[in-house]
């Protein structure tokens, strides 16, 4: 009885693993590239940290310490310019497509969040912010107003569906992870503006349901 359970444990063991390499393997074969759509989004300028700083909850992060901090300290020396976040041929194009981030070249979550900012600045409105997500392949895209702090904010909220579209972001945890993770993971984006527009802060997250 006892080699019988034992093998029976083994064996959906192995069909588990076997489903859980099959879809890893799945999403690694797609291109971590989104498959970009419609027309390129005008902007209104190409922002760089030495005008349009970087913020964080309408804030500049500071080097106090604070490990989050370091890591948008970071983010934002490797990159300085929305210019810095695109695909290489873009870089140095007279006019980039903003829809063009180097994903695959993305080391952190801080990473994007920061190019996020760059590229939603240069295009200066939630309007363009909505087309660039949904140009971009990302899903469930919706504006919100609500009131905060004494004003008005709006936020353009986006979803990625990894089971169609794979991973956007590679986690630098590699293969095993995501095999680990198989289905289970989201990826999910916001922007916020504040009564005057200004927008003061941009997310990415990949989650675990």
């Amino acid at each position: 009885m006892k080699f019988v359970l034992q093998t029976a444990l083994v064996s959906l063991a192995m069909i588990s693993l076997g489903g859980g390499l099959y879809y890893g393997a799945d999403l690694l074969l797609r291109s971590p590239i989104p498959i970009i759509t419609g027309d390129k989004i005008a902007y209104q300028k190409l922002a760089k940290e030495a005008t349009d700083p970087f913020l964080r909850s309408g804030k500049k992060p500071i080097n106090n310490g604070y490990r989050q901090n370091n890591f948008y300290l970071k983010a934002i020396k490797d990159r300085p310019s929305a210019r810095s976040c695109l695909q290489k041929p873009e870089r140095n194009s007279k006019d980039p497509d903003l829809r063009k981030i180097d994903w695959v070249a993305m080391q952190s979550e801080h990473e994007i969040r920061v190019c996020l900012f760059r590229i939603f600045q240069s295009l200066g409105t939630p309007e363009k912010v909505v087309k660039w997500y949904e140009s971009t392949g990302f899903q469930s895209v919706k504006t919100e107003t609500y009131e905060g702090g004494g004003q008005q904010i709006t936020r353009v909220v986006a979803a990625n569906p990894v089971r169609r579209n794979g991973f956007v972001f590679h986690p630098a945890t590699g293969f095993a992870s995501r095999i680990a993770m198989r289905g289970k993971w989201s990826e999910t984006s916001q922007a916020v503006w504040d009564e005057q527009m200004n927008l003061f802060s941009t997310s990415f997250d990949t989650t675990v349901h």
